[in-house]
């Protein structure tokens, strides 16, 4: 009980202010890619417990060797072009001088984090004043620090406190699926650089003066409440700024590339998207939007408080640029504030802002929404936005590359991986989780968790609190487990038995899934029943085989396994009894539960055999190819030859 009024007044001051203030003064260099500032941090220890030290993050030096975790991932990647690792591309954070004496830095190893150690423990409640100068060297854009061209992208180019809760320090440190962030705060900023720069950052730009050798210029800016202050300053861009109706739009867009239907796509979406997610999730807490165009610019795609950023080429006919933008818009509304660790909870920080994506592609174009073509075209009915994201996780589950949601970022994990399962995954879990809530219910709880997070650095715990929340209590156990499933599960029904006024269901499952399942069974009246199962592993007394025992009166024409699809796994083909079979002509897209047959005219001439007309038939279960792993796909090929007077057939099978 003593800890109750502790936890209280430490949420209570929490909420009131940041727990940093940033004052800083710096000075670009273009020619020398250098930035030299002075730092002003007031940090306020709003831990319950006192404070010994202070941990800095000095980002740039993550780039300052070749034996760096995130250098050598983006090596193992191939992702870094000859000469990257020339000293002069590498960065670096020098903290130059630290105004007390009494604070004693201690670098870790490689120099990403400094320790601040104080000379009196802070205790809770009270405030440090730390002033120091600093050097930062900007090294080639490999990530979301570093300049290409003429574009200078600069996230936590100074240094900056690392997030600290009631958990403690946040300080996983930087790798190329995501990195730990820095503390709440607010910033007051003076950046001084040359003219001919446009800039791009949050917050507020107050006032705009000449420096004392121009024709430099020093901008002063104020923000609240972000865990960076990222700054895009390009001469390559032109600004178009839109302050007709809200949003106010800034955009930063490249003259080449530059058009009126350009233009006029990004702020239709920007507004479209900022419309449809306030109704949905509540108002953004800032009045505008800054976009910047860094197409061919940015290597990946970058996610920083405060700055939409696109890097997805257009591509004719398909709608991925698109959704590339809204995804970066929704950004700011599930990462800015609050501020969920990317690694401790990667659903709320990549999930919740691929998921808004979805709903927005869906509530636009409708269900089938990648295709921008007016023409129906048969062959590729079905592609969409949801369709994509079945693709990524098919392909890392079945290669033993899933994980559930609920547990950190695996920093090590390949491209496809951190896509599938933090993005793609996600996505396909909190559509799962709609079709439990109803949209309403969803958007309720969403609006719940932010608007308590607000200030904080969420976690995914807190994010399900919410929705057992909007759902129900009774429903807490059924969410958790949906939220935790690895994607690997293989349900199958090996099995049906006939019996005078019944029948038996054998049903096998590999990990059981701690779930209800349904089970739908279709009459030859076309009239079914669904029951719900139960298959944790007592049930099945931990052999993997479950009985279910169907009273019916009528011929049984199908029996389907998990029809709303709830549960997560790669191999939906034997969810049905009898099988699912389609027969079309040429080509259709891979359906993950229908084994698919398809045929067409062969044609084919050489010298030897003549013309040579003919017919093929193909069957797959989804494409085996290299990490596509499908099954049982064959061809059959059979066509006459006119020079030699007979029939020819041909077949495969892997």
């Amino acid at each position: 009980m003593t800890q109750l009024p502790l936890l209280l007044s430490f949420f209570i001051l929490f909420a009131q202010s940041p727990p940093v203030t940033y004052k800083i003064s710096a000075t670009l260099n273009p020619g020398k890619r250098t930035i030299s500032g002075k730092e002003i941090i007031i940090f306020r220890n709003r831990h319950p417990s006192a404070l010994n030290s202070i941990l800095l993050y000095l980002y740039p030096n993550a780039f300052s060797n070749h034996n760096g975790d995130l250098i050598r991932a983006l090596a193992k990647q191939g992702r870094l072009v000859p000469g990257a690792l020339n000293p002069k591309n590498l960065g670096a954070l020098i903290i130059e001088e630290l105004d007390c004496a009494e604070i004693i830095p201690q670098y870790r190893a490689d120099k990403t984090i400094v320790e601040l150690l104080l000379p009196r423990p802070l205790a809770p409640g009270d405030s440090v004043t730390i002033k120091l100068s600093f050097t930062t060297r900007i090294p080639t854009l490999f990530t979301d620090l570093g300049t290409k061209g003429k574009v200078f992208v600069l996230s936590r180019w100074y240094p900056q406190v690392v997030a600290l809760d009631e958990s403690g320090w946040h300080q996983e440190g930087f790798h190329l699926p995501g990195s730990a962030p820095g503390a709440l705060a607010d910033y007051e900023i003076e950046f001084t650089l040359p003219d001919k720069f446009a800039l791009a950052t949050p917050g507020t730009e107050i006032k705009m003066d000449e420096a004392h050798k121009p024709p430099f210029i020093t901008h002063h800016f104020c923000a609240r409440w972000l865990t960076d202050f990222p700054i895009i300053a390009t001469s390559a861009h032109v600004k178009v700024t839109d302050t007709t109706i809200l949003p106010h739009l800034h955009l930063l867009l490249r003259p080449e590339r530059y058009s009126r239907a350009a233009e006029k796509f990004i702020r239709h979406t920007a507004r479209m998207s900022a419309f449809l997610f306030s109704h949905w999730f509540g108002e953004l807490a800032e009045s505008s939007l800054t976009v910047i165009d860094l197409t061919d610019i940015a290597p990946e795609e970058i996610a920083v408080p405060g700055l939409v950023i696109i890097n997805q080429k257009p591509l004719p006919f398909l709608r991925l640029q698109e959704r590339a933008l809204v995804t970066a818009i929704a950004h700011q509304w599930f990462c800015r504030n609050p501020a969920p660790n990317p690694i401790r909870d990667p659903m709320l920080f990549y999930g919740l802002p691929v998921y808004a994506a979805t709903r927005y592609l869906e509530a636009i174009y409708g269900k089938e929404n990648l295709l921008n073509i007016n023409i129906p075209f048969p062959f590729l009915a079905g592609v969409s936005d949801l369709y994509l994201h079945q693709i990524y996780h098919y392909i890392a589950a079945t290669n033993n590359l899933t994980q559930s949601l609920t547990r950190p970022l695996t920093v090590q994990s390949a491209p496809v991986a951190s896509g599938a399962v933090y993005r793609s995954q996600s996505a396909l879990i909190l559509k799962i989780l709609e079709q439990e809530l109803g949209t309403t219910g969803i958007d309720s709880a969403i609006r719940h968790y932010l608007a308590t997070g607000r200030g904080r650095h969420t976690t995914t715990a807190g994010f399900l609190a919410c929705i057992t929340r909007s759902a129900g209590p009774e429903k807490e156990v059924i969410i958790n487990r949906l939220v935790s499933q690895t994607g690997t599960i293989d349900l199958k029904i090996t099995g049906l038995q006939h019996h005078a006024d019944s029948i038996t269901l054998i049903i096998s499952a590999t990990s059981p899934p701690n779930l209800p399942i349904e089970v739908k069974t279709i009459f030859s009246d076309n009239s079914y029943r669904i029951d719900t199962l139960d298959l944790t592993p007592r049930a099945t007394r931990n052999s993997g085989i479950f009985f279910h025992f169907i009273p019916v009166n009528r011929k049984v024409r199908q029996v389907i396994l998990d029809p709303n699809k709830k549960i997560l796994e790669p191999n939906r083909w034997n969810n049905y009894f009898p099988a699912q079979v389609a027969i079309k002509p040429i080509f259709r897209l891979p359906s993950f539960d229908t084994y698919q047959i398809f045929y067409g005219p062969w044609f084919w001439y050489d010298n030897y055999r003549g013309f040579q007309p003919g017919i093929w038939f193909q069957g797959r279960r989804f494409i085996d190819a290299g990490i596509i792993r499908g099954d049982h796909n064959w061809t059959l090929i059979c066509n006459y030859a006119s020079h030699k007077s007979d029939w020819h057939t041909g077949i495969s099978y892997q």
